[in-house]
């Protein structure tokens, strides 16, 4: 379920890749950054003109993207055409999904395949060239973020044996000094960045985070799921948070620039 070139210091006048990591707060990390890219830096750096989408018909691509590979493992899963394993014995919650099979969404390959897909049905829908590059590349990036937090169990294509992964989540400590690290930087973008234009603005973001502070929590210190089917279907709840993104986001602008700021 978790979730990029990392340059957090300073967004305006820069453009950035987002990725999606696979469960808890790394997606969290992804949604706040992508929410950051298409409206704090990119509505900046872009300004506003004749050819600039509406808000909401960026931001929701942008999470969208970021998170599709996510998004759809377990429909497969669920479909049995990709195939996870509950690991009780796990050292680390982290590790409880054993990710066997998942070459259609999770190799290189078809992350590849994938992101060039959502790039073109993207341009299609919006003519917005640069935009459907930014989200192609979201959709990629996820699979980068991934190779770094998952053990080795990603192919570079399907039929393709070696498994690769550098294995952050054998570490739960470094998991969570790592995505919480991450988390607090990309709120701490978005909210710099934009404000809100009203009381829906402000309660609709917090209670965002607060929902995905104790998501995580509970992740942290519950078991694992009674089974992949389960697993799969609780994973599905990504699709749900893409809406809640999108509308509190209507109900936030940019954060003007100050005199002198860049």
């Amino acid at each position: 379920m978790a979730d990029t070139p990392f340059a957090f210091a300073s967004l305006e006048g820069k453009r950035a890749l987002v990725t999606g990591a696979s469960k808890g707060i790394g997606r969290a990390i992804a949604q706040e950054l992508a929410l950051t890219l298409h409206q704090g830096a990119g509505a900046r750096e872009a300004a506003v003109d004749d050819h600039e989408l509406e808000r909401a018909e960026r931001v929701r691509p942008a999470v969208a993207a970021a998170q599709l590979l996510d998004l759809i493992w377990p429909i497969l899963v669920l479909l049995g055409i990709e195939t996870v394993r509950i690991d009780a014995a796990a050292p680390n919650p982290f590790l409880k999904l054993r990710f066997v099979h998942y070459p259609w969404t999770h190799s290189l390959l078809m992350a590849i395949v994938w992101g060039i897909g959502f790039a073109l049905g993207y341009r299609a829908r919006t003519g917005y060239g640069r935009g459907a590059a930014v989200v192609g590349a979201l959709v990629v990036s996820h699979w980068v973020l991934d190779w770094i937090t998952h053990r080795p169990d990603l192919q570079l294509a399907p039929g393709f044996a070696p498994r690769v992964g550098l294995g952050l989540w054998t570490s739960a400590a470094a998991t969570v000094a790592v995505e919480g690290l991450l988390f607090v930087a990309g709120l701490a973008a978005y909210a710099r960045t934009t404000r809100p234009r009203d009381r829906a603005g402000t309660w609709g973001f917090w209670g965002f985070v607060a929902f995905l502070v104790v998501a995580y929590a509970s992740i942290l210190a519950g078991g694992e799921p009674p089974s992949p089917q389960v697993g799969a279907a609780s994973a599905l709840i990504g699709w749900a948070l893409i809406p809640w993104i999108a509308w509190f986001d209507r109900h936030r602008e940019p954060t003007p620039l100050q005199p002198g700021q860049p």
